[in-house]
């Protein structure tokens, strides 16, 4: 035993103490740019999702990683939300061009 009263290489965590302080925490959310298209922002979170479940990541990149995905996500979610409205939009202009409902 050592004198934290654990057999000797077992290590108890303090409280606390694998959090980071708050001043070091990231907090800043990813930068997307508001032009990134669709199929790129996809394509790297495949590759993201990719590393993650492949555990090539170290804990600190795999929460970058998340971190990055999450962002890619929301932009990609934002710009589906932008189409279907313009699907929606063309659709109603041709409904009404062709007379239908008249």
């Amino acid at each position: 035993m050592d004198d934290s009263g654990l057999p000797k290489g077992e290590h108890r965590f303090r409280q606390n103490s694998c959090l980071l302080p708050m001043s070091k925490a990231k907090s800043a959310p990813e930068n997307i740019p508001a032009d990134l298209k669709f199929e790129t922002a996809l394509a790297e979170l495949d590759a993201l999702v990719a590393r993650m479940e492949g555990g090539e990541l170290e804990l600190e990149d795999s929460i970058d990683a998340y971190r990055r995905g999450m962002a890619l996500l929301q932009h990609c979610q934002g710009q589906l939300v932008v189409a279907e409205q313009k699907i929606r939009v063309m659709g109603a202009s041709a409904h009404a061009v062709s007379g239908e409902g008249a």
